[in-house]
């Protein structure tokens, strides 16, 4: 059984802290198609239309090391399926690989 997702609950901006503030940056503007809304030497936060998105913090050198890990991915929900197929054609286009995809009932997601 499909259904719309409804849910009025979000997220307004995920906060990560990362071992490189520069690549991950790289990341979000050149493959996800955020802009730089602010920036920093330890801090940038990226968007789209002015909406904060993503705030990455370089972390700090010689850090706790954890053996385990709170997030296993981060996804962005898209408002129609051929938005989703422009992010698959943008994808392939620049050669990023992809693990798959699944159909989850209430979304549809690449991996």
């Amino acid at each position: 059984m499909t259904y719309e997702y409804q849910s009025h609950i979000y997220l307004a901006e995920a906060v990560l802290n990362v071992k490189d503030l520069v690549s991950q940056t790289v990341f979000y503007q050149q493959i996800i198609g955020l802009e730089i809304l602010s920036q920093t030497d330890t801090e940038v936060v990226l968007g789209l239309g002015g909406k904060a998105l993503v705030h990455l913090i370089q972390a700090q050198e010689g850090g706790e090391v954890r053996e385990h890990y709170g997030l296993y991915h981060l996804a962005i929900l898209l408002p129609t399926r051929k938005a989703l197929a422009d992010v698959l054609k943008h994808l392939t286009d620049l050669q990023i690989p992809l693990v798959g995809g699944a159909d989850h009932g209430y979304s549809e997601a690449l991996y």
